[in-house]
């Protein structure tokens, strides 16, 4: 099932959401839509699943040479970053609950949620009340049943929220087995390490407008305009000194006299050096490529500079 968003516009009263945003999902690939709270994610999901609709633009879901406006219901995993859980129900009942939602028999229902609970550990609490859960253990159920009748498309809000790094890795391997068995994945999280290693392709949103979007490649390239270097002096150096630097455009400081130096993209790495030996004596020097944290910030501090209004 593929996905394409074609210059989409929604506005709510006078506050527009979303602004000509345009990004396509291919069938078996994960796209994460990030950015920051206000940036339009929720606007187009709740037009994606069908809540909504755009006011311009359009959106086309594509499937077996059939084309919707919206992802079918049948077809659709949907994991909301705030819960729609039954506190005071069982495991089980709330399992059982969205799988007939979902139309599955009650044989078909029960032996997925056994499978799934003896994959996440959860058998033994099987008929326990969900409040007596930790936070982390009713996001895996809030999982579950986002994906018990194995759909087409998964939208998966913070699926890491609440758990710990254990279990993030876990979660990580499974969207991955998603991934893998031909699951079309629409992921938004904040942990950008973890989104870093499973997306395909990143799309990045900032006040209702795609900033910029493409594989992590395609957006270091499209945002990356220097080097990071991880330097380490034998004294401490003043921030003065450091911002006092030509080719260096930020830098960040870090502990035992680390300095983390983003450089200009003029500056070759040896009129770097030499610049940055100015500064006193290096015990380290290593070149790294800015992470996914480090350019999903440059493009909103780009695009916020660049945007007079503030769009929510």
């Amino acid at each position: 099932m593929q996905i394409k968003v074609t210059d989409i516009i929604k506005q709510y009263a006078k506050v527009t959401a979303v602004t000509q945003a345009s990004f396509s999902v291919d069938n078996g690939e994960i796209v994460a839509l990030l950015g920051p709270n206000g940036a339009g994610k929720s606007s187009i999901v709740r037009m994606l699943v069908g809540f909504t609709h755009p006011d311009s633009g359009s959106i086309e879901i594509s499937h077996q040479a059939q084309i919707t406006a919206s992802i079918p219901k049948e077809f659709l995993g949907y994991l909301p970053e705030d819960r729609g859980l039954f506190l005071d129900r069982t495991l089980q009942d709330n399992l059982m609950y969205f799988a007939k939602l979902r139309g599955l028999s009650k044989n078909e229902a029960t032996q997925k949620i056994n499978y799934w609970l003896e994959r996440f550990e959860l058998t033994d609490r099987a008929t326990e009340n969900l409040k007596s859960l930790s936070k982390g253990n009713q996001q895996k159920i809030q999982l579950i049943s986002a994906v018990l009748h194995d759909p087409k498309v998964a939208i998966l809000d913070e699926p890491f929220s609440g758990l710990d790094p254990i279990n993030q890795e876990f979660v990580v391997e499974i969207i991955k087995e998603f991934r893998d068995a031909g699951m079309t994945i629409l992921l938004s999280a904040h942990q950008m390490n973890l989104v870093e290693r499973l997306a395909d392709r990143v799309v990045l949103m900032n006040l209702g407008k795609v900033v910029s979007q493409g594989s992590l490649t395609e957006i270091h390239n499209q945002l990356s305009d220097g080097k990071k270097l991880l330097v380490r002096f034998s004294d401490e150096i003043e921030a003065s000194r450091l911002s006092s630097l030509s080719c260096v455009s930020a830098y960040e400081i870090r502990q035992n006299n680390e300095y983390d130096l983003t450089t200009s993209e003029e500056y070759s790495l040896n009129q770097v050096i030499d610049e940055v030996r100015t500064l006193g004596e290096i015990l380290d020097i290593k070149s790294e490529h800015l992470s996914l944290h480090d350019l999903y910030l440059k493009a909103i501090k780009q695009a916020n500079s660049e945007t007079p209004e503030k769009i929510s």
